[in-house]
């Protein structure tokens, strides 16, 4: 008997879906931006429209997208609107991850924005880190003894249901969250606690692998998904995601070393032998207790050594350094030896663990941390020529980090898999003007491995609209001396500009510093000057958000800051109309910067360059947020002068949105005079 012939194979009929599912993709994306000016009264933002259709097409296509978005471009919009559609019409679960929490909740207002315009029921989570959900067992420890006001209160939200600490309609101080946070999640941990089955963080872990709709989190989280699945391991996140985008892509680097570095800690080791011996207190473990003073004493000595390290390289300097997160690992013979001991030591201790996990199952889970911490320290002893090597504070501690110096393949191996769609934004990702567009995006590449046109697109850079050249200037200074070479003279000159520079604007500036030293030392100075405006400073131990609104609200107050001031903040309006760069910001050398250098053909021009250039684009964003912000940026640095150029003189001054420019204060003070800001 002839059975007939089917119409079309099951393979030609899910690639005719999947094509009919893209068109209606890319005509409803379209129709949304063409459409917004008429339908909802939104500007038309050409780079927006395009970058939303670049990202349609790269999912198509199944090949990965960078885009550099300038400020103002709509950039959040023009990912969500075809990220969300994605969403619905294939009924597959998206990733968003940025990199600060602030631009995480940002985004969860834009998107339900959107659900409404789009008429979409699309189920969204917002995700953050396990620090900032509370956690009831240690909560109530807490509180079981006394209760004052603000206790209660938590206690009161805690049984209704609020465990997200952005939840609680009033303020919870860093220390005492501190004590009540979800310090570590472990599942064999958690599932013995009475609060497992009404615990809002647990309830989130275990919804998160199977949710369908959109997913907000940060970098961290989603490199530390990506690297346990690419291990054979369970990630947090869906297991079949197929669309990733990344916002704030140029701290990607970063947060993918983090991911991928083994990091060796005394707390932790002291801690594990600690909880080895309580929990075999009843037991007669003689050779394990040796093994275990052995563990202790090298751990003390290594650890001992390396803080040493710190302090030496510190005192070098003459305390400049002090508040820096990474220093150099001295690979001395002393230092050498002390992790060898301690290497083989938790290596005897570990055939130890291996006899008390035969007696005990319960103690299986100190024979495999034992190992883990073995295999960490023969890494380290074994040799770090595959790897770049650090020291790092966490606290009070100083930790021995380490990740291989292959990080291309780590990128190739998490983010640029065939099958999935990366995309990649952020509107400082080039490092150049210049050139074609491989040129422009070249050290986003060599530092990601991106694919380029083989596997992926880069994106031709999409300008911010704001109108840069009607309602700001650049003033430069020419006659300072240089800020490394006569650092006390340039400190001293330095400061007195900055008060002349203060003095045009009324106060209303923000202040970016490269290091912490220099940004004490001004404020100090400032302070004592009884000048007619408030002067502030990024306070590290308290809330930015309290420090923020004050110079909000105080419109002729003066704000210094460093680190994540170059681009964490976004405040509009007169009361920031001044951006004072205090020294180009040429990265501080460490151990990552230096092993860069030594692989670059040319060091100053293809790493320290473009780290500077990326830096200075960041700060010179924070002026102008919107179309009617005006202001000046004033760089309080001479080597970008006109006279006696430096290479980068060109390249600098060409990646700028503001092409205004001037050396003179009296032309820029007339400039400022002429924006009537107070108008």
């Amino acid at each position: 008997m002839a059975y007939p012939t089917a119409i079309c194979s099951y393979e030609e009929y899910r690639k005719k879906y999947r094509a009919e599912q893209m068109r209606q993709l890319f005509s409803e994306t379209a129709h949304f931006f063409y459409d917004a000016p008429e339908k909802y009264g939104f500007e038309e933002r050409q780079g927006q429209t395009e970058m939303a259709l670049e990202i349609v097409a790269a999912i198509n296509n199944n090949e990965h997208l960078a885009v550099e978005a300038g400020v103002g471009i709509g950039k959040s919009f023009a990912y969500l609107v075809p990220l969300l559609l994605y969403n619905t019409l294939f009924e597959e679960p998206v990733v968003v991850a940025t990199s600060t929490i602030a631009l995480q909740e940002q985004l969860l207002g834009d998107v339900e924005r959107l659900k409404t315009l789009l008429e979409l029921d699309t189920e969204v989570c917002l995700v953050k880190g396990q620090s900032h959900y509370l956690c009831k067992k240690r909560a109530e420890k807490q509180f079981k003894k006394h209760q004052f006001e603000l206790e209660s209160a938590i206690c009161r939200d805690m049984k209704a249901g609020v465990f997200d600490r952005r939840s609680f309609p009033y303020q919870i101080p860093n220390a005492l969250w501190d004590k009540i946070n979800v310090a570590s999640y472990c599942r064999r941990t958690c599932e013995a606690c009475e609060h497992y089955d009404r615990c809002g963080y647990v309830e989130l872990r275990n919804d998160l692998p199977e949710f369908d709709g959109l997913i907000l989190c940060n970098q961290d989280q989603l490199a530390a998904h990506l690297k346990n699945e690419s291990e054979g391991g369970n990630g947090i996140l869906p297991s079949r995601l197929r669309v990733i985008a990344i916002d704030e892509a140029h701290n990607l680097e970063s947060k993918v070393r983090n991911a991928v570095s083994v990091v060796l800690n005394q707390r932790a080791i002291i801690g594990l032998l600690k909880d080895i011996r309580k929990d075999t207190k009843d037991m007669d473990i003689g050779r394990a207790v040796v093994q275990m003073a052995n563990v202790t004493r090298y751990t003390h000595k290594f650890f001992g050594e390396i803080s040493r390290q710190v302090n030496r390289q510190i005192d070098a300097v003459g305390g400049a350094n002090a508040s820096s997160e990474i220093f150099y690992f001295e690979n001395s013979e002393k230092a050498s030896s002390h992790l060898k001991a301690l290497s083989d030591h938790l290596y005897l201790l570990s055939l130890e663990t291996f006899k008390l996990q035969l007696q005990n199952r319960d103690l299986k889970k100190y024979h495999r941390k034992v190992q883990e911490l073995y295999s960490m320290t023969y890494g380290a002893s074994g040799g770090f020529d595959q790897q770049v090597v650090w020291l790092q504070r966490n606290g009070k501690e100083i930790e021995l980090a380490y990740c291989t110096k292959d990080i291309q393949r780590v990128f190739q191996t998490l983010f640029f898999k065939r099958g999935v769609t990366t995309i990649m934004a952020s509107a400082t990702l080039t490092s150049s003007a210049t050139g074609d567009v491989d040129d422009q995006y070249a050290y986003f590449v060599n530092n990601t491995g991106f694919a380029g046109y083989a596997d992926g697109t880069l994106s031709v850079p999409k300008p911010s609209p704001f109108p840069y050249d009607e309602h700001a200037m650049v003033y430069y200074s020419s006659d300072l001396p240089h800020p490394t070479h006569e650092h006390d003279l340039f400190m001293k000159k330095g400061i007195e500009r900055v008060v002349d520079l203060l003095r045009i604007s009324n106060g209303r500036a923000l202040i970016l510093f490269t290091a912490k030293t220099d940004m004490d030392e001004v404020y100090l100075k400032l302070k004592a000057m009884n000048l007619p405006f408030k002067i502030l400073k990024q306070q590290a131990s308290s809330s930015q958000d309290q420090i923020l609104k004050e110079f909000r609200e105080n419109e002729n107050s003066v704000l210094l800051g460093t680190g994540a001031y170059w681009e964490g903040i976004s405040i509009e309006g007169k009361s920031l109309s001044h951006v004072i760069i205090f020294r180009l910001p040429f990265p501080t050398p460490d151990p990552i910067i230096d092993h860069k250098a030594a692989e670059a053909a040319d060091s100053l021009m293809d790493v320290l360059v473009p780290e500077m250039v990326i830096k200075l684009k960041q700060g010179i964003g924070r002026l102008i947020r919107n179309y009617t912000d005006k202001g000046i940026v004033s760089i309080i640095d001479s080597r970008l002068r006109d006279e006696r150029r430096t290479r980068y003189h060109d390249i600098a001054w060409d990646a700028l949105p503001i092409k205004n420019r001037t050396d003179d204060i009296a032309v820029i003070r007339d400039f400022y005079n002429n924006l009537h800001i107070d108008e």
